[in-house]
């Protein structure tokens, strides 16, 4: 009877990634649709010490762009973060899951640099400074805790290493991941991530994964409570694609899509494509 091996085992390397992201929802008449994406370069490191990946991603540039004149201030707040939060650390355990956010401390500095120099810049009026900040800092109290239920970091950080090759049961399962819906307010999903393809092509590993909701008997709870859709249906779900070197456990492309559904006139999606960034890579070491 053959063991079944870990489909990567994580190795110390650096690289370039290209990250796309958009962002479309439909929200019925009454509110207007939100279209935007943002195209970004980070310069990304894994070190292994005593049994722990240690992440560090730089940021060298972004930017993004909308149709959609209505969606600009949301756009410019996702850039604004960007420029916060410009270098990220991170320890994650040898299966990928991240247990701790090691430079919270740098990224609230960066955040007053950012209020002192630029705020006025963005925002003219004085209460949409306040808004903001109120906004800003609220994320920043529980940042360790926010940035995870973001979809381009389950992009960034697989949580997959030690998933059995070819195995496809149960037991491999990401741990518990928190999303807030954007359709229904008091929604809040508790999902995993398990495996639906695994194949080996030599030099580089094929990984599929989908969510599954582990509190469904909550958002039926408030889905039941809800009378003023009668005719949705209310839909989530989450697909995971990697690429991984086999060697080093590199990611040499991922994509990550989340969905949410209740009809036609009213849905959500987000998009993450990462890739290698090839240009960057031969241009820094030719």
């Amino acid at each position: 009877m053959s063991v079944k091996s870990n489909i990567v085992s994580p190795q110390s390397f650096e690289t370039f990634y290209r990250i796309q992201i958009s962002y479309n929802s439909v929200a019925g008449p009454q509110t207007p649709n939100l279209s935007l994406n943002t195209v970004s370069h980070i310069h990304f490191v894994q070190r292994i010490q005593n049994n722990s990946l240690y992440n560090t991603t730089v940021l060298l540039s972004a930017n993004g762009g909308t149709k959609n004149e209505e969606n600009r201030s949301a756009l410019e707040k996702i850039l604004i973060l960007s420029d916060i939060m410009t270098k990220m650390s991170i320890k994650r355990n040898l299966n990928g899951k991240i247990e701790k956010l090691l430079n919270p401390d740098e990224i609230k500095k960066s955040w007053n640099l950012w209020k002192e120099k630029n705020l006025t810049e963005y925002m003219r009026k004085l209460i949409e400074q306040e808004n903001f900040i109120e906004d800003l800092e609220s994320s920043l109290i529980y940042l360790e805790g926010n940035f995870k239920k973001e979809i381009q970091y389950i992009a960034l950080f697989p949580e997959c290493y030690s998933f059995k090759s070819n195995n496809l049961q149960s037991t491999n399962y990401t741990s518990q991941y928190i999303f807030n819906s954007h359709l229904i307010n008091e929604l809040v999903l508790k999902y995993k991530l398990y495996p639906v393809f695994i194949k080996d092509y030599g030099n580089i590993i094929h990984v599929k994964l989908k969510s599954i909701i582990a509190n469904l008997s909550d958002v039926g709870s408030i889905i039941n409570e809800i009378d003023s859709l009668p005719d949705y249906k209310y839909k989530f779900e989450i697909l995971a694609d990697y690429k991984f070197d086999k060697k080093s456990g590199r990611i040499i492309t991922s994509e990550v899509v989340l969905s949410e559904f209740i009809n036609n006139e009213i849905q959500y999606t987000s998009k993450v494509e990462i890739k290698e960034d090839k240009k960057i890579v031969n241009k820094i070491y030719s």
